[in-house]
């Protein structure tokens, strides 16, 4: 330990960290090392970063010696700034998995809405061209305008359930809407993969 007490006298700062199950820098090794230290010299400082402990008891008390262990560093950190950080950062990531759950929950519907959409936009052609076949006196702009008619009634028919679904299947547990309209409706939805529904991240963050 002599050896070890010499080299401590002539530094500043020593990182302590290995896996001893004894104290190395003992209370009788730190005191050599002081009597050998040059008084004008700051504190020796002993970074133990050991589990369990370099740093024996009652090193601390010795003048001129400043012990840091992760006990101290834990009651530091805990009250300061980062602490503080790291609530708010831990605040930053759960709200945006949140955001990002949400967002996947409502884009498993949007196939399904989409297939709705496509079913009725169907029936409407089918019905338009049995009206063509059974009144075939009317002109072209009588059949626009009852397309046009037919159409904007079906789609006002249909906006406010599909908004709400899609409100409801952003919720946990919200798939079950999604596939309650595929059973009513006989709806053949194609099943997308991961790739397929993780939106593009832009580099502000937002999404493509």
């Amino acid at each position: 330990m002599a050896e070890l007490a010499d080299a401590l006298s002539t530094v500043d700062i020593v990182v302590a960290a290995t896996a001893a199950t004894e104290p190395v820098l003992t209370h009788s090794v730190v005191r050599r090392a002081l009597a050998g230290r040059d008084p004008d010299r700051g504190p020796l400082v002993l970074l133990d970063l050991a589990v369990p402990r370099d740093v024996g008891p009652g090193v601390a008390t010795l003048p001129g010696v400043e012990v840091i262990d992760i006990d101290r560093m834990g009651t530091v950190l805990a009250g300061g700034p980062a602490a503080t950080d790291a609530a708010a950062v831990d605040r930053i990531v759960a709200g945006e998995v949140e955001s990002f759950l949400t967002w996947l929950r409502g884009a498993d519907v949007a196939p399904t809405v989409a297939a709705l959409r496509g079913r009725a936009d169907d029936v409407v052609a089918a019905e338009l061209s049995r009206l063509a076949q059974r009144r075939p006196d009317l002109t072209d702009d009588q059949r626009a305008e009852v397309a046009r008619t037919v159409h904007r009634v079906v789609q006002r028919l249909l906006h406010q359930p599909t908004v709400r679904v899609r409100q409801l299947a952003a919720e946990p547990g919200g798939d079950q809407y999604a596939a309650l309209l595929r059973e009513l409706f006989d709806l053949q939805v194609p099943q997308t993969s991961p790739v397929d529904t993780v939106p593009d991240i832009t580099p502000d963050g937002g999404q493509r």
